[in-house]
Formats: C-alpha cells, structure tokens, sequence
C-alpha cells in the first residue's frame, strides 16, 4: 500500500506549458503471490491507483476524474522432462488485464519527464480520451535439447480478435499480435 501527497506541483498545463498545479494525493495498492512448484509455476499479481484531489484547478481537476488504474496479472507455466528425458519443456501462458477504463500518463521523450496530465490540448474535461479496458494474452513453450533453447512465443494472442488493439500508455500503442521464435546454443569447453 503506498499514499503520496504532492503540493504544489509542475505540471504540463492545457496550453502545453508547465504549470503550477495545486496540491493532489495517490493512492494505491499492490499485491502479488506465486507458487514454484517441480512442474508448475503460477504467478498472480493486482495493481491499484488512484489521484484524488479537490482543487479547482483544470489540471487537478483532470487528475482527479483520470480512472481508477486496475491491472491484473496472472501467468501459468508446465515444466518437465520429455522424450525420455531426452529434452526438457516449458509451456503456458501470461494474461494481463485491466478491466477499467482511465487516463493515462503521457511520456515525452525530448524532457524525459511523465505527465500524469495528459489530454489534447484545448479540449474539455469531460470529453478527455480514456484508454479502454483490455486483455493481452502471450503464449509461451521453450524447449531445451541438449545444448539448443528453442523459444516459441505468440504475443498478443487476442488482437483484432476480442479487440482492435490497446494502449497501455497515452499515445504509445503497443504491437499487434506477433509470433516470436529464438535458438540460443551454449556452448561449453
């Protein structure tokens, strides 16, 4: 559980100047468990935050009506030996979802700086861009044989099948669905 108190902020105002915002709190939460089983691993994390503030100001104001953020994680992976012991594998899945829709921060890469604060400039409160809810899905199985890795890995399982797409950040959509595969050789003396 973490609360941050923040008075009198510079922010990015709606002219796309920086700003003195009044004073807003963060609130938030976080909780993760695991099991590290012989064969299987299952790893399930949650993520909370939320701005509150009660000034006047459009950048507070802004802040405070963002969303609640709500990420939920949960991957699952079989291990174990195969072919007689002749190759070892592991498959699963990873699962990402955040079922609530909200404003995110925007990044600018020429200041390095995060803006809580993001919208289009000129446009109202109430009408600011929200990121919709999404599920990403990746699909993993590695296989080692001998000395050789093989990785085989499906990201974004769900794109353009539930939904269009997502944005896990203002302005930065992430990749569509890809199929990843790698070797990796070790080689020893």
């Amino acid at each position: 559980i973490h609360a941050s108190q923040y008075d009198q902020p510079i922010l990015v105002g709606q002219d796309t100047t920086f700003v003195q915002a009044g004073s807003y709190s963060s609130i938030g939460l976080t909780a993760w468990a695991g099991l590290h089983g012989k064969s299987v691993e299952l790893k399930i994390s949650g993520s909370f935050q939320q701005y509150l503030s009660d000034d006047l100001r459009i950048e507070n104001q802004m802040l405070d009506l963002s969303g609640q953020r709500a990420w939920t994680r949960v991957s699952f992976y079989y291990k174990n030996y195969i072919y007689e012991r002749a190759a070892f594998m592991k498959a699963g899945f990873y699962v990402q979802v955040s079922p609530t829709s909200y404003r995110s921060s925007q990044y600018y890469p020429a200041m390095d700086y995060w803006d809580p604060n993001s919208w289009s400039p000129g446009t109202d409160v109430t009408v600011a861009q929200a990121l919709p809810e999404f599920i990403r899905l990746d699909l993993d199985m590695t296989t080692r044989i001998r000395s050789v890795i093989f990785l085989f890995r499906l990201e974004n399982a769900l794109d353009n099948w539930l939904m269009p797409g997502y944005f896990e950040t203002a302005y930065q959509p992430m990749p569509s669905r890809r199929f990843r595969f790698g070797i990796r050789w070790v080689l020893r003396n």
